[in-house]
């Protein structure tokens, strides 16, 4: 075999190419004949399940079937899509993925005609070439983008038709009122508040689901658990005053981070764990090499199927950034057991730089003037997590230790407030 020059690896690079452009245009010529002859392209839509022996053939599976019937008639009853997930998850009825139903899987994406008042298929349409995958060129990674509507492809399906034409019809003008009205369920948010300073950060301590604002009034802001607004599947339906828990933090973290003493503590702590967590990594080095692959590969499965359009929704984007932080603290355990300690330093001016913003938030959280202070504070914060007590709500603060240290330190996460920072709770929050 002799050697390759750079032109033959140039030239052997671009038929490579050319035949991958090609074939990609043939399977899709080759889908879109399926499709013209009503059969399915591809994925698995709610309701229904693949004809055995019949390639490209789907028949309706009526369990599913009765489940769809059963969302429509309740949506045009007057219900919120919350309300019908909550009590869809109350009768323990299978979601089409994950473990419980959201207002999302109900509400779906118009532009991409997802969700179950919004899949045409239903109403006995097959729709296809909606959307295209392409190539980040800057992570490189796969994204779904929607097609213009022109390249979209309709094959009438009569015998797939789960929802009755008028049903369709009353939801798709129930809809349309409420986007009309910009109540719940509208899309879009024309005039978006600015967010808080832990805004994503904020989590249930139940179930660990998001903490998200449900009203407001003046300076006072309430926030409840998504998952149970959504899904109806946490117990924690107490409203928490956000505003209350940032001043409870912003407190914490001006004594804690302007004290020599507390930061040395959380060092000396952190100094221990690491060499504590060191020894008993090499003595499980294969082990957790092992276990750092298979969360790779999890995430991975995951991704793919994601960006493939097979799975979507705040559930799968939850589960996959579950997965990816899991891989993560797996490769980093595993990369723990073959390096050696090193001591970690005080950053001086990364302390000054944190309690500057911690008083900038102070002064200006009001006028929303704080922007940059804001992204300088999630810095130094992982998550808070908020839990409702009997008399009290009990608030923990996880921070990222690297950013008051002098050298990288990504891989591990601390308190840096932690729960004693609290005591006694902050009540009425």
């Amino acid at each position: 075999m002799g050697r390759a020059d750079i032109l033959q690896v140039g030239v052997h690079g671009l038929v490579g190419q050319l035949w991958m452009e090609g074939h990609k245009r043939k399977v899709h010529r080759g889908l879109a004949g399926v499709v013209r002859e009503g059969r399915s392209a591809g994925g698995r839509a709610y309701g229904y399940r693949p004809a055995p022996g019949r390639p490209g053939e789907l028949v309706v599976q009526d369990e599913e079937a009765a489940v769809v019937r059963r969302v429509f008639e309740e949506y045009i009853d007057g219900r919120s899509p919350r309300e019908i997930a909550g009590r869809l998850n109350a009768d323990r009825v299978p979601p089409p993925r994950g473990t419980r139903w959201n207002a999302s899987t109900i509400n779906g994406q118009p532009e991409r005609g997802c969700g179950l008042l919004l899949n045409p298929i239903y109403g006995g349409m097959i729709v296809w070439n909606r959307v295209s995958m392409v190539r980040n060129p800057d992570t490189g990674k796969r994204v779904s983008r929607v097609n213009p509507e022109s390249d979209w492809q309709r094959v009438p399906a009569p015998h797939l038709a789960i929802v009755p034409p008028d049903l369709i019809e009353a939801a798709r003008r129930r809809k349309e009122a409420r986007r009309q009205s910009g109540g719940p369920g509208a899309y879009g948010r024309a005039h978006a508040k600015p967010k808080r300073p832990f805004s994503g950060l904020l989590r249930c301590g139940c179930c660990d689901g998001g903490l998200a604002i449900s009203k407001s009034n003046g300076s006072a802001v309430w926030g409840r658990c998504t998952t149970s607004k959504e899904s109806g599947t946490c117990t924690n339906r107490r409203e928490v005053r956000i505003d209350r828990i940032e001043a409870a933090i912003f407190a914490g973290l001006r004594e804690e981070l302007a004290n020599p003493i507390y930061v040395k503590a959380y060092l000396s702590a952190y100094h221990e764990e690491r060499q504590r967590a060191r020894a008993a990594a090499k003595r499980d080095r294969v082990k957790l090499e092992r276990a750092a692959a298979q969360a790779r590969s999890a995430y991975d499965r995951a991704h793919r199927l994601y960006i493939q359009s097979m799975t979507d929704g705040p559930e799968a984007e939850r589960t996959i950034r579950e997965l990816l932080d899991a891989a993560r603290k797996a490769e980093a355990a595993a990369a723990e057991a073959t390096t050696d300690t090193e001591v970690v330093e005080l950053h001086p001016r990364a302390l000054d730089r944190y309690l500057a913003a911690i008083e900038d938030l102070a002064a200006h959280l009001a006028t929303g003037e704080a922007l940059e202070a804001v992204q300088v504070l999630r810095e130094l914060v992982a998550r808070v997590v908020v839990t409702p007590e009997a008399t009290a709500t009990n608030v923990v603060v996880e921070g990222h230790l690297a950013a008051i240290l002098g050298k990288e330190a990504s891989l591990y996460r601390g308190m840096v407030v932690a729960e004693e920072g609290f005591e006694p709770p902050t009540h009425g929050l």
